[in-house]
């Protein structure tokens, strides 16, 4: 006879192994958020450049306007360029890292003062080292932000110059309409002191625009890390006990090379959480069948993180 499954014999248990996964879930994403300070790896490098090159694809189906620029966009010529990159890897992942990128990272690029002035008096700027994908649209509000020194912070107050106008979007710039609030622009000089890592630059003030570029491309990765502590509990929790579910959990997470690759812009626990989402939806379909259904699509996402799912 088969031993009742854990987390199903009464709504005590259930509540246990909901509050246990909870638990998980933000021990995982703060432990990740908290040692965010290591560096980057060589291939989180290549991730790094198709995220955004796919995301730039992305933005640029988002903005067409008519029928001819949209067909343009879905052209084969113009999607075989942009998804070519990186084509022996499946798309998922490099997609998440580049929106993730797009909607939630705050992006600093180049600011230069010039000495025209607009229709309304106000001093322009042009900001330089644009992708589609980097926002600054005309109308967008953007934080003026003076050079950032060795030791200094970038998001220190003190480098607030000012806040402007996007007037004007060029194809990799945009000029911005200046509204200086008492500071001048007189430390944009163009060349950097031997003290200074930037000159200064602009930033699009966006409401969820949260985080810095490199810990927004590496959040689907916390994510995914969760995922895969999550789905160790719950399949051990279903398969043999709660304290074996939440052992085999923690000794995951805390093995030392999944912890290190829980930071990386990479597909290795992506890969982990999608397969072990399918086992555990396997397990659960062995009594309920709506289950199978859950399976098959947990293993379609795999399929689309990396090519390790075919071996399931």
């Amino acid at each position: 006879m088969c031993a009742p499954k854990p987390g199903t014999s009464h709504g005590g248990r259930r509540g246990l192994v909901g509050v246990t996964s909870v638990a998980l879930v933000v021990l995982t994403l703060g432990s990740l958020f908290a040692t965010n300070d290591i560096g980057f790896t060589r291939d989180e490098s290549f991730y790094f450049r198709y995220g955004r090159q796919y995301a730039d694809w992305f933005q640029a189906l988002e903005n067409a306007e008519s029928a001819t620029t949209r067909h343009e966009v879905l052209a084969r010529t113009k999607v075989v360029d942009t998804w070519i990159g990186n084509f022996e890897h499946p798309p998922l992942m490099k997609s998440a890292f580049g929106s993730s990128w797009r909607h939630l990272a705050y992006k600093d690029r180049p600011l230069a003062p010039s000495a025209r002035k607009d229709s309304k008096g106000r001093v322009q700027a042009r900001i330089s080292a644009l992708a589609p994908a980097d926002g600054f649209r005309v109308g967008a509000r953007v934080r003026l932000l003076a050079p950032l020194s060795l030791d200094g912070h970038a998001g220190a107050t003190s480098r607030h110059l000012g806040e402007g106008i996007v007037t004007k979007r060029g194809v990799r710039d945009a000029t911005v309409a200046v509204e200086l609030g008492g500071r001048d622009l007189s430390l944009c000089t163009p060349s950097l002191g031997p003290m200074t890592m930037t000159g200064c630059q602009a930033r699009e003030l966006r409401t969820w625009a949260l985080l810095d570029e490199a810990t927004a491309m590496r959040l689907p990765a916390f994510l995914a890390t969760a995922i895969a502590v999550l789905f160790t509990f719950l399949l051990g929790t279903h398969m043999v006990s709660w304290f074996t579910g939440a052992f085999a959990a923690l000794a995951f997470l805390f093995t030392p090379r999944h912890f290190f690759h829980g930071h990386l812009i990479a597909f290795d626990m992506a890969i982990v959480a999608a397969m072990m989402a399918t086992l555990y939806a396997f397990w659960r379909a062995r009594d309920d069948r709506r289950w199978a259904l859950i399976a098959g699509l947990a293993w379609g996402i795999s399929l689309l993180i990396k090519h390790n799912a075919f071996f399931m």
